[in-house]
């Protein structure tokens, strides 16, 4: 796909794995499928988002036109259909953030 966002690098393809299965537990079962796929999209791009901000603490990689322009979405349906995604990944990336930073604090406090 010419769209995609998914690296294919070892590192990444678990993780993109991983958020599949959720976004599959996450939808509803009446989502239609192309909707489904922009869901998972969407996810996507907001995980690049969280980091871009996270590293660059400037406005999103995407924005939510770019989104849609990318990934062939109607920006009608956006704000119905995609918006709230946009949140829920949020959610997940201060989860990860907050499970995965503990551990490595406790790391530099011994090496200090």
């Amino acid at each position: 796909m010419k769209n995609a966002l998914r690296l294919g690098d070892r590192f990444s393809v678990e993780l993109w794995r991983w958020l599949d299965l959720l976004v599959e537990e996450a939808v509803n079962d009446k989502v239609r499928l192309k909707t489904r796929r922009h869901i998972k999209d969407v996810v996507i791009a907001s995980f690049y988002n969280y980091r871009h901000k996270v590293y660059s603490v400037r406005k999103d990689f995407l924005g939510p036109k770019a989104i849609c322009e990318r990934f062939e979405i109607p920006y009608s349906h956006f704000e119905r259909d995609y918006r709230r995604w946009i949140f829920w990944s949020t959610e997940i990336c201060d989860y990860l953030e907050r499970i995965s930073l503990r551990p490595v604090s406790r790391l530099v406090d011994k090496v200090e």
